[in-house]
């Protein structure tokens, strides 16, 4: 599916906006490391070149919502995790899940749907074997969900 940008004129696939998504959660952690309390209008901004209060509500729902309740998730993630803590994981790696989980639990995107989005992500922007650990996590995560 499509989404119109109406004040670029330009189409954006659903695919490519969950990428925007991803790319603004993974510049908000990267200056997390480095400054106690990143600019998300100035990323949003930046990744979307344009206003925040112009980009699709979806992804601005997404984004706000990620970065609420970032705590949360990287907590549950944590608890699902083998062998790594979630800091020693990669930013993106560390973006895609934190942005999974909170579309599963907080956006009401079907778990199945959410995980293959961020195993895609995943294949696109890591490692050739990452995206396996990325699926098998969220998947225990939305197990547990399901079984609560």
């Amino acid at each position: 599916m499509d989404i119109i940008d109406e004040k670029e004129g330009m189409t954006v696939s659903r695919s490519k906006l969950h990428e925007l998504i991803m790319i603004c959660i993974y510049q908000y952690l990267f200056y997390l490391r480095i400054e106690d309390k990143p600019e998300i209008d100035s990323i949003i901004k930046s990744v979307f070149n344009s206003s925040p209060k112009d980009i699709d509500p979806f992804a601005k729902k997404a984004i706000l919502e990620t970065i609420r309740n970032m705590q949360k998730a990287v907590d549950d993630i944590s608890l699902y995790l083998v062998k790594f803590k979630f800091e020693r994981l990669g930013l993106i790696e560390q973006a895609i899940l934190v942005l999974a989980y909170v579309e599963m639990e907080f956006l009401d995107i079907p778990p199945q749907i959410a995980i293959n989005i961020a195993v895609k992500l995943t294949q696109k922007y890591s490692d050739d074997e990452s995206y396996k650990y990325v699926n098998a996590v969220l998947q225990k995560v939305a197990d547990h969900e399901q079984s609560n």
